[in-house]
């Protein structure tokens, strides 16, 4: 099964993922601490390990090594309406009878695509530490991103153009977890790997 989720907030991935690569990171964390998947990312050199560091620079549009903008724009807030509840229509100022507006964050960090096996696999897994099977899912995961890589696409806006461009190339951060996280002490078998797609791409 997978799960996405848009990433906006480089505080908030920061602080989640951050977690996975800290020293005292909980056993929920230290079963993998990341690894880079894709050509943009060797195209950046980065190394195989993910390290804090270098995920807080991709996080804030950075590249790791130089320091330099990673894409050509930082949009970090927009402005929008804001709307009434009941109404669903937009809330005008009395004072001076223009439509509020209020910041929100206009960045697209990142998607978090969540890969979980079926509650079966994870049992078998936890119980028999069957390294062949787990190479299997590996290997799966690895096809499916090898996939997703190449079908990855920038938007070309420039000079009154509105297409798509195949670039084939992406950035990835991958986090493997064996368990869910803890609840009051306790854990269940969970083979899940939340793979960390920075919104970069080399046209």
């Amino acid at each position: 099964m997978i799960t996405v989720q848009q990433l906006r907030r480089a505080k908030g991935i920061e602080g989640y993922y951050a977690s996975a690569l800290s020293e005292d990171a909980s056993e929920y964390y230290a079963s993998q601490r990341g690894v880079w998947y894709g050509k943009a990312a060797e195209r950046i050199q980065l190394p195989g390990e993910v390290s804090k560091e270098d995920l807080i620079a991709l996080c804030n549009n950075e590249v790791p090594k130089t320091r330099e903008r990673l894409t050509a724009r930082t949009n970090d807030m927009r402005h929008e309406p804001v709307i009434d509840k009941e109404t669903g229509q937009p809330v005008i100022d009395p004072e001076t009878g223009e439509v509020k507006m209020r910041e929100v964050s206009n960045r697209r960090i990142a998607v978090d695509f969540t890969f979980s096996v079926p509650k079966s696999v994870s049992m078998h897994l936890a119980l028999t530490h069957d390294l062949e099977a787990e190479k299997l899912v590996h290997e799966a995961l690895r096809e499916t991103l090898d996939d997703m890589e190449k079908a990855t696409q920038t938007r070309v806006r420039t000079a009154g153009a509105d297409h798509d461009r195949t670039t084939g190339n992406a950035i990835v951060a991958c986090f493997v977890h064996r368990t869910a996280r803890p609840v009051s002490g306790r854990v269940d078998p969970h083979w899940h790997c939340h793979c960390l797609l920075m919104n970069a791409t080399y046209v």
